[in-house]
């Protein structure tokens, strides 16, 4: 009976270069990261105890986080389990933090700036609707909760509107009060406009008020320069020009 013949599998040389360079990329992104982690954990921690600070400290936290991404998915590395290994907060603010991030700083910023202004609105309307439970009858008070959660209510389905609808309806709610509406570079310009304008009025008060106004006001400045002699002179040819005579009081006559 002829034996059996025996199969092995031999490690080439060029799989194991790609095997150790990979698990280098690793080592390389992992050492790398750790410094990430530290600066997004420092961010996060000045964005709880500073208010002023926390939009740039959860913004730049945001950035860093989608680096982060980038990293992981370039060395094949889990980023859920790097957020959760290296992180100081919970993997489902922290993916949410890098999908902000992901859009570049500007949108970024406009987002947290949405999330911050959906997060008041829920805080209010959880306060609000305690307050209601703890408020019998219909007292003053709790007619203005109530009037706060419509407000609140309004507002939540005016940011659901499309631009063009939340456009066309804050114009028909001016014009019912009497009012109008006007977008913000026209109201820019008519601000110019106002502006000059008032500083036109400011310049002719102030001509008017140093008696250079006009051509009157030239004329009396170059009457008042001439000497004695020559304002004779200059007074006798304007009378003459309108039918008049210059008369020169005679102080001693009795």
């Amino acid at each position: 009976m002829a034996n059996a013949k025996r199969t092995r599998t031999v490690k080439t040389p060029a799989a194991g270069k790609v095997a150790s360079e990979a698990k280098a990329l690793i080592v390389t992104t992992e050492k790398r990261l750790r410094v990430t982690a530290k600066d997004i954990n420092a961010r996060m921690e000045k964005a709880k105890k500073y208010a002023a600070q926390a939009d740039d400290m959860r913004l730049s936290a945001s950035l860093r986080l989608a680096e982060a991404k980038e990293a992981c998915d370039a060395a094949k590395m889990p980023f859920r389990k790097w957020c959760e290994n290296h992180l100081d907060f919970g993997w489902q603010n922290a993916r949410k933090l890098e999908r902000i991030g992901r859009g570049g700083e500007d949108k970024a910023r406009a987002a947290l700036s949405d999330l911050r202004q959906r997060a008041a609105i829920a805080q209010k309307k959880s306060r609000l609707k305690k307050e209601n439970k703890q408020t019998s009858g219909s007292s003053p008070e709790t007619t203005k909760a109530v009037d706060m959660t419509r407000l609140e209510q309004f507002l939540d389905a005016h940011n659901g509107m499309a631009e063009g609808d939340r456009k066309r309806f804050i114009e028909d709610c001016a014009r019912n009060m009497g009012l109008v509406t006007i977008p913000a570079d026209s109201y820019i310009n008519l601000e110019k406009v106002r502006k000059s304008f008032e500083a036109l009025n400011r310049s002719k008060v102030d001509r008017i008020a140093a008696g250079v106004s006009g051509n009157l006001g030239h004329a009396k400045a170059a009457f008042d320069a001439l000497a004695a002699a020559d304002k004779m002179k200059l007074a006798s040819y304007a009378a003459d020009i309108i039918g008049a005579t210059v008369v020169m009081p005679d102080f001693g006559a009795e």
